[in-house]
């Protein structure tokens, strides 16, 4: 076992004289990393560390667009969040609350289509999280702004019919005014032909103590509601056919097929600020500045002394990435490098695929108007 200090970061030299970094290696590797300071990371270089492979825009119509993955006929779909409303008129004594909708971009066109608007002037609706696959895109909306009370609603589109179903909300589970119940939110994993997610199953509205979270799982074709799946459940990930989820410190593994937890190999979880898992990377935080990075095969990575806040959390069993208020990184875990993007403080909210990712750059020359890039990191 290796333990590799990197007191710059950019003393890549380090990092691969210590043999083989390969994150599918069988070999079980410690890496530890020190933040000294941003100036001494890395910018990733266009041509040379990444190449850009297309760009959504930032606005769509004058409004937010926070877009959600891009199929093979350049369609992406985003959330569309409208500036506040101004100063009220004789119609509206009070201004409306604005409402996120959800609409499907061409890119090559820039043809916009609504897909779903369910806000009104007293009961605004706002996505709280979306995620989809080649066939369907589901997400959560709440009418809620605080996450002392998120009630919700989940909805799927089929992008072949254009059909649109809600598969659930928090009153059919029967919790009234339910807190928020993950650090993550409410977002909706996909596995096959089902949606999973944990919500609030019991809250006697006093303290947060009394909050007790279940997986629950429905057809994403609208077929079924809400059934529950694993009970005393802190988070749950997609993990190829089967589910991780969170409990009692541990992240376990829960088999679809059986209907049941199977043991497994992986790091505790400790979740004081953050937790994301996908294709076998853990990714964690703490309070002081701290992300650690387990691998599948138990290789760990910690990177100290971060500025804090940390958020944005994304991996694959390559890349991982993360942000402070003022910077991304991406974090290389062949060739044990952390890199920052130039002009980015956030990632765009779907997971990574692959070496894809997107990220919002502002840019320093006119006009000016941040741009949201997809680049795939290189070298592969």
């Amino acid at each position: 076992m290796r333990r590799i200090v990197l007191l710059a970061i950019f003393a890549t030299a380090a990092c691969s004289s210590s043999g083989s970094s390969d994150p599918e290696d069988e070999q079980v590797r410690n890496v530890t990393v020190t933040f000294s300071s941003d100036a001494k990371v890395p910018a990733l270089v266009e041509g040379k560390d990444y190449r850009v492979v297309t760009e959504y825009p930032y606005t769509i119509d004058g409004k937010t667009a926070r877009h959600y993955g891009l199929l093979k006929s350049g369609v992406s779909y985003a959330k569309l969040s409208p500036p506040a409303s101004e100063m009220p008129t004789p119609e509206h004594p009070v201004p409306a609350i604005p409402s996120d909708t959800l609409v499907s971009f061409d890119l090559k066109t820039g043809n916009v289509t609504l897909i779903a608007a369910h806000g009104t002037d007293t009961k605004p609706a706002f996505i709280v999280d979306a995620t989809r696959n080649d066939d369907f895109i589901v997400w959560v909306e709440t009418s809620d702004s605080t996450y002392e009370s998120m009630r919700w609603e989940i909805f799927s589109h089929e992008l072949k019919t254009g059909k649109t179903r809600k598969i659930g909300s928090s009153e059919e589970l029967g919790v009234e005014n339910p807190p928020i119940p993950t650090r993550r939110g409410i977002r909706p994993e996909l596995v096959g032909k089902s949606i999973y997610v944990v919500a609030v199953s019991a809250f006697d509205g006093s303290t947060v103590a009394s909050i007790a979270t279940a997986i629950y799982g429905a057809p994403i074709d609208g077929s079924a509601g809400l059934t529950k799946i694993v009970d005393d459940a802190d988070d749950v990930f997609a993990d190829g056919k089967n589910l991780r989820f969170a409990r009692d410190g541990e992240l376990k593994k829960w088999d679809l097929g059986k209907n049941k937890e199977v043991s497994s190999s992986v790091a505790p979880v400790d979740d004081p600020c953050g937790t994301f898992y996908n294709e076998g990377v853990l990714v964690q935080c703490d309070a002081s500045g701290e992300v650690t990075i387990t691998e599948k095969n138990g290789s760990q990575t910690v990177i100290k002394d971060l500025p804090v806040p940390l958020a944005n959390f994304n991996a694959t069993n390559r890349w991982v990435g993360f942000s402070t208020e003022s910077q991304s990184y991406v974090y290389d875990l062949k060739r044990n490098r952390l890199g920052k993007l130039k002009g980015s403080s956030e990632f765009g909210i779907d997971r990574f695929k692959g070496a894809r990712l997107k990220y919002a750059k502002q840019h320093q020359d006119p006009p000016f108007d941040p741009t949201i890039p997809l680049i795939e990191l290189l070298p592969k």
